[in-house]
């Protein structure tokens, strides 16, 4: 099996039957041939602006994050608006190489976002503009209030196609 993450281009895993993955080969060593690791990155989550809903976003944060420093924000808004932001290698939007330029990078799947089931893709019918604007303002909020390493008063807006 091969797979990607946020931190590595490609890797390649023999799973055995009782389903275990051993990692056979990354052609970037895990992410460090690029000075990258998996402590870079996280999971966070905030309410929805639908009822009973929550936004889940990946972090990534520079190879040299230091917890007592502020960095800007790079929020990353992804297209679609029927897509999302996964745990994979991208040479097009490729947050790793924000976080390296020292940003602190967050890429929210607000709704619409495929992953969440089908009611919460399906949910920006007819109003593309609402639900998921109000997911990534809230989502800013919520970053202003729980993050204190992230500088929002130095944040940058990124994206295309519909998370222009």
């Amino acid at each position: 099996m091969s797979s990607t993450s946020l931190v590595d281009n490609s890797t390649y895993h023999l799973i055995d039957r009782s389903q275990r993955h051993n990692i056979i080969s990354s052609n970037s060593r895990d992410g460090s041939m690029f000075g990258l690791s998996r402590k870079q990155v996280a999971e966070i989550s905030w309410p929805g602006a639908a009822k009973n809903t929550q936004v889940h976003a990946w972090v990534v944060k520079p190879s040299t994050f230091n917890e007592t420093e502020k960095y800007p924000l790079a929020y990353l808004i992804h297209g679609g608006p029927q897509g999302s932001w996964t745990d994979g290698w991208s040479t097009r939007w490729n947050p790793a190489v924000f976080a390296e330029q020292g940003y602190v990078v967050i890429c929210p799947n607000p709704t619409g976002s495929t992953g969440y089931g089908q009611d919460f893709t399906d949910a920006i019918q007819n109003q593309w503009g609402g639900l998921p604007y109000q997911d990534i303002s809230q989502g800013f909020d919520w970053i202003q209030e729980n993050l204190p390493y992230v500088d929002t008063g130095r944040a940058v807006a990124l994206g295309a196609s519909y998370g222009m």
